[in-house]
């Protein structure tokens, strides 16, 4: 197995699990990992994958900056895009199984409604043109999975995830935005993890599927039982609205159906309520290393 972007938020988690289950995995991203490549030479990355021949690939790489998204039109494009393109090829050579790591950035206006696989999108920048790009690339191939979500977690890097942004500011008393009305169905990369691998591992399957929680929450909502959980009972919180913030347009109802794949695998996607609880098993964990 191949896990492209191994050391973001995603990749690390699916490291861990792939290590944990005795998979044989090679991470591969810029730096840090068991190969470092960079990963818009796709001539290199396509020799690479010609020698390994692996049975599966997991691509989490992403330019998820919605800004440089707008700024860098091409760069968006390479590697939202085109690199599926290049793995769909690849792949389709040597009959490996590829999941493709999307996004549910494509509905706007919805408030709380939740969107299966079927439900219009909507593309509001130049981030969910690439993404929706990059999907059918990865659709156009028969043995590819397409995994919509919104994930949240912990990266430990310099740049922090949102969730360690939120943690940091409660513990410093900064004051945090509300948003009432972003609505999304995130999903922890520990639960997110587990799904794909129970996937792989049970029965490999195909087509587009939304992966999330089984709640659609407004950020509001969310954050506040986030700081519950990790024990800040008084937060400097203000309350406040996504089409306040100035520049590129967002799409900002991004609840997900996730219905399809429940029923597929005959398992519960996580509530809101136990993708906190995650979280705060994860920090704990860390905290104790």
């Amino acid at each position: 197995m191949v896990i492209l972007g191994s050391t973001g938020m995603l990749g690390q988690a699916l490291m861990n699990i792939a290590k944990s289950n005795n998979i044989k995995v090679t991470g591969v991203a810029r730096s840090n990992a068991d190969i470092n490549l960079d990963i818009v030479d796709f001539d290199k990355l396509t020799l690479f994958l010609r020698k390994k021949k692996p049975k599966i690939i997991i691509n989490c790489i992403a330019i998820t900056d919605i800004n440089l998204c707008e700024n860098d039109t091409e760069l968006a494009y390479q590697v939202n895009a085109y690199l599926v393109s290049v793995l769909v090829d690849t792949c389709r050579e040597l009959d490996i199984y590829l999941i493709h790591i999307s996004t549910d950035h494509f509905f706007v206006d919805d408030g709380s409604e939740k969107h299966d696989e079927e439900s219009h999108v909507v593309l509001v920048n130049n981030y969910a043109k690439t993404k929706y790009k990059g999907e059918g690339f990865a659709l156009g191939y028969d043995k590819s999975l397409v995994i919509r979500t919104n994930i949240v977690g912990f990266r430990n890097q310099k740049k922090p995830t949102f969730i360690e942004w939120v943690l940091s500011s409660l513990q410093d008393d900064k004051e945090i935005t509300l948003f009432q009305d972003f609505f999304t169905s995130s999903i922890d990369v520990e639960n997110l993890s587990k799904i794909i691998f129970k996937i792989i591992t049970e029965s490999h399957i195909f087509g587009l599927f939304n992966i999330a929680s089984s709640e659609v929450f407004n950020k509001a909502e969310f954050i506040t039982k986030f700081a519950h959980r990790f024990g800040f009972e008084k937060s400097n919180f203000n309350l406040g609205s996504v089409k306040s913030i100035n520049g590129v347009k967002r799409a900002e109802s991004l609840g997900l159906d996730v219905s399809k794949i429940e029923k597929l695998t005959n398992s519960t996607m996580p509530t809101t309520d136990e993708v906190i609880e995650s979280l705060y098993d994860k920090k704990k964990g860390i905290c104790l290393k």
